[in-house]
Order: C-alpha cells, then sequence, then structure tokens
C-alpha cells in the first residue's frame, strides 16, 4: 500500500537543497582548493575517493561537480596549479631576487622548511607523481622542478660551486626523498636534519 503524499515533502527536500547551495556559496574557490589540496597530499590522486574528497571539503558532491564539472581530474589539476604557483611566489622567486647567494639559500631553505610544516606536510608533486594517472600530471611537475632548479644553479653559480646544474639537481633529489621517507616513516626529524645538513654543504663558508 503506497503511504500517503506529504505535501511538506516537497518544501523540506527544497530547503535541505538551498542549504546545500548556501554551504557551497560561503566557500570561496580558493578556500576549496585548500581543503582538496589537503586530501590530495595525503592520499594521492587514486586513493581520493569522491566521498574522501566531499568528506575533506565539507560539500556534497554535487556541489564539488558545480565548482568542478570534469571532476576529480579538473580538482587534481586546479590543486597542481594552484601549488605550483605558491611554490614558485614561496621558494622560487626568493631565488631570483636581488640579495646576496647565501641569504638567497638560507630563505630556501627557511622558505621549505615552513612550506612543509617541518616535515609534517607531503609533497604534492611527489603524491601526483605515483597512481596510475601520472601522465596527466607530468607536464606541469616537470615545469615545478626544471624552474625550481634553474633557479638554485644560478644562485649555485654565482657562489662559484663546481657543477652548479648538478649539485642543484642533487639538492632536490635529496630533499624530495627526505619527504618521501617521512612520509614512509612518519619521523619528520629527517627533514629537518636534512636542512641542517644543507646549511652547511650548500652555503660555503
Amino acid at each position: 500500500m503506497l503511504s500517503a503524499w506529504n505535501p511538506n515533502w516537497w518544501w523540506i527536500n527544497q530547503r535541505t537543497k538551498s542549504r546545500e547551495k548556501m554551504g557551497a556559496a560561503l566557500l570561496s574557490r580558493e578556500e576549496v582548493l585548500e581543503r582538496l589540496t589537503k586530501v590530495f597530499r595525503e592520499d594521492g590522486f587514486d586513493y581520493a575517493t569522491l566521498a574522501r574528497l566531499s568528506e575533506g571539503t565539507g560539500l556534497k558532491r554535487a556541489s564539488l561537480y558545480h565548482y568542478f564539472p570534469q571532476g576529480k581530474e579538473q580538482m587534481a589539476l586546479e590543486v597542481l596549479e594552484r601549488s605550483n604557483r605558491n611554490f614558485e611566489r614561496l621558494i622560487v622567486e626568493p631565488l631570483r631576487s636581488n640579495a646576496d647567494p647565501e641569504e638567497k639559500l638560507l630563505q630556501m631553505i627557511k622558505n621549505l622548511d615552513a612550506y612543509y610544516s617541518s616535515g609534517r606536510q607531503s609533497c604534492l608533486l611527489g603524491m601526483l607523481s605515483m597512481g596510475s594517472h601520472t601522465e596527466l600530471f607530468r607536464q606541469k611537475i616537470q615545469e615545478a622542478i626544471d624552474s625550481w632548479t634553474a633557479a638554485l644553479a644560478a644562485v649555485l653559480k654565482k657562489l662559484k660551486v663546481k657543477d652548479p646544474l648538478m649539485q642543484a639537481e642533487h639538492t632536490i633529489f635529496r630533499i624530495e626523498g627526505a619527504l618521501l621517507v617521512v612520509r614512509g616513516t612518519g619521523k619528520a626529524a629527517v627533514f629537518k636534519r636534512l636542512l641542517s645538513q644543507l646549511l652547511v654543504e650548500v652555503i660555503p663558508k
């Protein structure tokens, strides 16, 4: 036997949809991307399910698709683009400043410590480079690494470091490797020790 139709259901449903839209409207796109970044940094692409992305942003799936009609791939690409812009501003641009080379390197190491929360934050580039969708992010990851490498090599060249490009690549490999170790072991002290070593090894006395 069919239940009697309740005319209030339509109004209840409309109010619910209205609240969901209002919740989404209260978040700027920048805020949504910041919350998505935390999920992708923790889970990578493959394990960042729509359920996890919804939970991490506090938005219903319909609201997520309102911001990102192309779905999870669009979310991840926009998160990566935003991350690259922030990294460029905080880490790479100071290396291109007019400060003394030693000061540039000190600032880079200080900013890296802050950017990765002393090693407690995973590297987004590393997380997105793993899994079954690596090709989707390869170009943007390569652009970010190349920009950092070139800026660091230019500073090391001014310090007359032998093979500055190779030294820049080696330094970046070590930083990324330390973040991966911290991710696997949970020991953030590994990252802190590496930054301390770089202060001694990279900056000439």
